[in-house]
């Protein structure tokens, strides 16, 4: 009879390693047939069988593109139910693996990343057991025809071979069964199980009530496991005669199932264990549970020195450094012999020692190793190190996972540089302070916030360069660290800015606070060779309850500080928020309100700044500008009122007053003959970039279509640029460009510049009033087209007033111009019968 070895996978490159591997070691005794989906594999078995060739092992992948494995394994077996599967997998969750475990279809369950011999045995026992169960099957049938055969052959069978009557009295065994149940009984259930009555519900009796065999797991006296068949023996008139017994040792493969199983646990407690010392006690609980452990220990080497995380013995559970305990002495001698013989190479890291009454198993992980002592009385020394290799590799994920789990945890609230926390986690501390405050109203636990920021130190970081910024940032959070008290917190939120929650006391002490703060600060901080002296300004804002939030807390510690910063001498100074500040915040907050109507009184308006193109002068589009006058004739300037505005939710009003203002400029603009191919551009806020509702607004008006683009300054983009990049290349698919404003003001990173979805960048204004006399701005004017070209963008100048700065412009190749001396932000009419100055062409 031919036999055959099918091999299916998914992936092309592993299923032609698996034909070569079974072409070159089997292909001399078996057909082998290759398939990459399970409905393939179905129809080449079912072809074999057509034409009279068996598949004898069937090497399979759990995940199939049409279904999952064990779905594809039951419609094998229901086609030929003898066939071998070898279920090849890379990884899987833990119920399909107890699915494949507890599964009798499967022959071995191997991880694809075998080595070749081991897959290659694990094919020849799948040939071997296939082979055995077709000769048994062959010798089933020759009962049938020879009783003198049948004894001559049986008792070559390496299976335990019984033949029993009706009464369970034993007419017959091989020297298998001979040799294994050396006693004189002469029932099967007295010699076999040791027993003085048949077993209840014995199987047998389902044979003689008309069953064509039964199969099941027996445990016998001697710890072994048994598959056992049952097959009828009949004469020519399929008149039951007997039973034939087979029994196949299975106590390695049960012994395997025990591992698995516990390994499963494991593998749930790793996932489930946050601490781990905790992991490790509950391990050791499973082990000595399920595999009778004695003892179990974790320690590693601290320089010279033996240190002991975990011990867990008979008596005690320990976790201590320089254990001295007597009763654990061997264990400390034992990890001082064995510290250096364990090496982290796969070759090389255990060492098992064997004595008499007990096993001891040591394996090494990264700088570590495990000590595991067993009693050797039900189960092998082999049998326990697998396992504990095993168990091992669950530890190394387990405590991997924690240490992973706790590093991003203290980095998600900690500044990576200094250690002290971070912005994210200090102002959700400060929000817990002020909402525990005003509900329980706690007269003896008020805060004060400060904003500390260093003076001059940007001159140190470009003097000495950023390594050298980042000692003196560090050396600088160990000294405030040092000047608080216990209770008071500090974070840095920024490049040089730190924020410090002081539990509150009188004005007095919090100032002497402070004063101690800027004191020790100020002290010589020598690095390398180098030695520089910092102060720091400092603002503060006097019981943060009085607050809605932790922002509107440091935004006026902030106003503050930037007071303090007016005296950057010495040891610097600090400022408490007072009323002066407060009758600024008032002048806000009637913008504020007047904001609220203004809207609605239609108070706002738009102008149109001209773009002109520094080549042929012709204008190219314009800058929209929002414009507020109220109805009794007060001016408001944008540079007052659109902060407010942003601060106060209203920016995305006033955004949208503008967008339908531009929309309909577009449309009277693109049916002027001078102006149909101009484009108009829209300044964005930081939040209107993040406002997925703007942006989505820009395609309802149908902007997308109508020649609109977008500025950005360089602050909404750097704030958060992740996000606004995000919404940029949105923009970029409707076909809308994008320019850069204020270019070269102090936010810039040529790193996220050459990564953003921008198309020009426009020289800010302070730059361009002082060309060409400032040689400063024009070597930063040079270096801004420079790079703005290099990467591809158009360079548009703003601000430009004279005509000495117009013609240096030209000079200088910058592309695009506006400004006063081209012309002031129009109206609508007014743009519609603009002439472009021709004395620019003179």
């Amino acid at each position: 009879m031919e036999k055959a070895i099918v091999c299916i996978d998914m992936d092309p490159i592993v299923l032609s390693q698996l034909e070569q591997l079974a072409l070159e070691d089997f292909g001399s005794d078996y057909v082998v047939e290759t398939a990459e989906k399970p409905s393939e594999a179905i129809a080449v078995i079912q072809t074999l069988e057509a034409i009279g060739i068996s598949t004898a092992v069937l090497i399979t992948g759990f995940y199939m593109p049409e279904y999952n494995g064990l779905h594809f394994i039951e419609e094998v077996n229901q086609i030929n139910s003898k066939a071998k599967v070898i279920l090849l997998t890379r990884k899987m969750d833990l119920v399909s693996a107890e699915d494949i475990i507890n599964s009798v279809k499967i022959f071995k369950l191997i991880k694809t990343n075998y080595k070749r011999d081991e897959i290659v045995q694990v094919i020849k026992d799948a040939c071997y057991s296939f082979n055995q169960e077709l000769e048994l099957e062959r010798l089933y049938m020759k009962l049938k025809e020879s009783e003198n055969e049948k004894k001559l052959i049986l008792e070559s069978i390496s299976e335990g071979l019984v033949f029993i009557d009706r009464e369970y009295n034993i007419l017959w065994t091989n020297e298998r069964i001979r040799q294994e149940f050396n006693n004189k009984y002469d029932k099967c259930y007295e010699k076999l199980y040791g027993r003085s009555r048949p077993c209840p519900d014995c199987e047998t009796m389902g044979i003689y009530n008309g069953a064509a065999g039964y199969t099941t797991e027996k445990t016998f006296d001697n710890d072994k496991f048994k598959l056992v068949k049952y097959y009828p023996v009949q004469d020519s008139s399929d008149n039951i005669l007997g039973i034939l017994m087979s029994l196949t040792d299975i106590t390695g493969k049960k012994k395997v199932e025990k591992m698995n199983s516990v390994l499963l646990e494991v593998a749930k407690l790793v996932n489930s264990s946050d601490a781990i010392i905790q992991l490790y006690e509950e391990i050791f609980e499973i082990i000595s549970r399920e595999l009778s452990a004695n003892y179990m220990c974790v320690a590693g080497k601290d320089y010279d020195n033996v240190y002991i995380e975990y011990i867990n013995g008979k008596d005690k559970l320990l976790s201590i450094k320089g254990l001295k305990d007597k009763d654990h002495q061997h264990v400390i001698e034992l990890m001082n012999s064995l510290m250096h013989q364990v090496q982290e190479d796969d070759k090389n890291n255990y060492i098992i020692t064997d004595k008499e009454n007990e096993v001891e198993i040591v394996i090494g992980y990264n700088d570590k190793i495990m000590i595991f002592i067993f009693d050797t009385t039900d189960m092998s020394v082999e049998y326990l190190f697998t396992f504990i290799r095993a168990l091992s590799d669950q530890i190394k994920i387990g405590v991997t996972k924690i240490e992973s789990i706790k590093k991003i945890t203290y980095l998600a609230h900690h500044d990576s540089l200094t250690g002290l926390y971070n912005r994210d986690f200090f102002m959700k501390t400060v929000n817990g302070k002020i909402f525990t405050q005003r509900e329980r109203d706690n007269e003896e636990k008020k805060y004060s916030l400060a904003v500390l920021d260093l003076n001059f130190f940007k001159e140190v970081n470009d003097t000495y360069g950023h390594v050298f910024g980042d000692e003196v940032l560090f050396t600088v959070a160990g000294r405030i660290l040092k000047s608080l008290r216990h209770g008071d917190i500090v974070a840095r939120i920024g490049g040089d800015e730190f924020a410090i929650l002081i539990q509150q006391i009188s004005k007095t002490e919090v100032s002497k606070i402070l004063t101690r703060v800027q004191e020790l600060i100020a002290e010589p901080i020598k690095i390398g060779k180098s030695s520089v002296v910092i102060g720091s300004s400092i603002g503060l804002v006097y019981e943060v309850s009085k607050y809605q939030s932790s922002e509107l807390a440091l935004k006026d510690a902030d106003i503050a500080m930037y007071e303090a910063k007016k005296n950057k001498s010495g040891v610097g100074a600090f400022k408490f928020y007072e009323k002066e500040i407060e009758e600024k915040l008032e002048n806000q907050r009637i913008i504020e309100n007047s904001l609220k109507n203004a809207s609605i009184n239609q108070e706002f308006s738009v102008r149109y700044q001209p773009i002109i193109s520094l080549i042929d002068y012709e204008v190219v589009g314009f800058e929209a500008f929002i414009r507020w006058e109220n109805n009794d004739g007060i001016y408001h300037d944008p540079s007052d009122f659109l902060p407010i505005a942003e601060d106060s939710g209203h920016m995305e009003d006033i955004g949208l007053f503008v967008l339908q203002q531009v929309s309909l400029a577009m449309d009277v603009l693109s049916s002027h003959h001078t102006y149909n191919d101009c484009f108009v551009s829209i300044n964005l806020s930081s939040k209107q970039l993040f406002s997925n509702q703007q942006i989505d607004q820009i395609k309802v008006l149908g902007l997308d279509k109508k020649k609109i683009q977008i500025e950005v300054t360089e602050k909404t983009l750097f704030d958060n640029f992740d996000k606004a990049n995000k919404n940029l290349e949105k923009l970029q698919k409707m076909g809308i460009k994008v320019h850069l404003d204020d270019f070269g003001t102090g936010y810039s990173s040529l790193s996220y510049l050459n990564t953003t979805e921008i198309n020009d960048v426009k020289i800010d204004r302070t730059f361009v009033k002082q060309l060409p006399q400032s040689i400063n701005c024009t070597k930063v004017v040079n270096v801004i087209l420079s790079v703005a070209k290099g990467l591809g963008m158009t360079v548009t100048a703003e601000g430009v007033e004279d005509k000495e700065q117009f013609d240096f412009l030209r000079s200088v190749n910058c592309d695009f111009a506006q400004g006063y001396y081209i012309s002031k932000p129009l109206t609508l009419n007014e743009v519609i019968v603009f002439q472009n100055n021709q004395f620019l062409k003179g």
